[in-house]
């Protein structure tokens, strides 16, 4: 009836925020479901969050996904949950971000 879609957690560095609905875009493009906290900053910045996302919550997204797939260059937090996936046996894909609308996979 429906063929199942992967779930794919996305990572990407601070300067790519900026890019998150491409970077969404992208995805489903591609026939996945794309996930990652940072997609809804609006909440963070219109309701009184504490710190609730924690390294342990990206971690239960990590194990819940079927890969992962970073855009642009890795910073400390990427670097670790790149780590988290590959603890979690989850492929890692890399992708680069060019003139803010073109995106490619690095080989």
């Amino acid at each position: 009836m429906f063929e199942k879609k992967k779930v794919v957690f996305a990572l990407m560095d601070y300067n790519n925020v900026k890019n998150r609905v491409l970077i969404s875009k992208f995805i489903m493009d591609n026939s996945c479901i794309p996930v990652y906290p940072n997609m809804v900053p609006d909440f963070f910045t219109t309701v009184d969050v504490r710190p609730t996302l924690k390294a342990a919550d990206d971690h239960e997204f990590i194990r819940k996904c079927d890969e992962v797939w970073v855009f642009g260059r890795e910073d400390r937090k990427t670097k670790e949950n790149i780590k988290i996936a590959v603890k979690f046996r989850k492929p890692v894909r890399y992708f680069e971000i060019s003139d803010s609308s073109s995106i490619k996979e690095i080989k």
